[in-house]
């Protein structure tokens, strides 16, 4: 009997069989299994179904992915390296630049005060000085007894051609007092030469009851010394006795 090649490989090829037994249904039958067997040994073949043909297709790996490149690492190490120390450096120029001004304002402050206080002590000095002393008024050995005591008092320094004066003092002592009912009086002697007297006699008394004053004018004409002298009328009381004395008086006056 005649071989029939069912795939078509011709009478010698592996899969021929007798033509008289095959059929539709075997040629079929026999090819279903050899394309099954077909695809599980090439997964990667599909068949087209618009062509009819088998296509090879072949899955490709993913790109790998690319890999950091060294310089930028290295750059941005770099760079923070480099910004950290500015952001540590920056609040210490800030701070200096405010403790500048400071020190600067503060040093003309000792030198002000070292100038007031070095200026102090002659305005101390000056104001400590000593006012110059005034002279001290002469006076007359005093007379009296043990009710009363009077004396002549003068200004240390008079002036020439201008009025001076000598001051009749009487001082009550013990239970005595100026008797304020008296016609006190001083009568001066005679005036030396150069100087005159407005009132030959003095009337007028500053009556108190433990001491009295009377003033007497002169006027000397030229520069020396001069003795003014009188009688110096008077009266002392207790509560129940007065009495009534004079006494001559005198004292040399100094003109300039």
């Amino acid at each position: 009997m005649e071989n029939c090649d069912i795939l078509g490989a011709g009478p010698s090829g592996a899969h021929a069989l007798p033509c008289l037994a095959v059929t539709p249904a075997l040629r079929l039958a026999a090819v279903l299994p050899l394309t099954l067997l077909a695809c599980k040994q090439a997964p990667s073949r599909a068949t087209d179904p618009a062509e009819g043909a088998t296509v090879s297709v072949t899955a490709e790996p993913p790109p790998p992915a690319p890999a950091p490149q060294p310089s930028e690492a290295p750059a941005a190490a770099t760079t923070a390296s480099v910004t950290a120390p500015k952001e540590a450096t920056a609040p210490t120029s800030t701070s200096t630049a405010r403790t500048t001004p400071t020190a600067q304002v503060a040093t003309p402050t000792p030198s002000a005060s070292a100038r007031v206080a070095e200026a102090a002590p002659p305005a101390t000095a000056s104001a400590a000085a000593p006012p110059a002393e005034t002279a001290k008024p002469i006076a007359s050995p005093p007379v009296g007894d043990g009710a009363f005591r009077a004396w002549l008092t003068a200004p240390a320094k008079q002036r020439a051609g201008q009025p001076g004066h000598v001051d009749v003092v009487l001082a009550a002592s013990g239970e005595y007092h100026c008797n304020e009912k008296y016609p006190y009086r001083f009568k001066l002697g005679a005036a030396p030469a150069g100087v005159t007297y407005p009132e030959p006699i003095v009337r007028t008394a500053s009556i108190g009851a433990a001491r009295s004053t009377m003033q007497v004018p002169f006027v000397a004409s030229h520069a020396g010394d001069f003795p003014i002298s009188g009688k110096f009328s008077f009266s002392v009381c207790t509560a129940s006795n007065c009495v009534v004395d004079s006494r001559d008086l005198a004292i040399t006056v100094h003109v300039e």
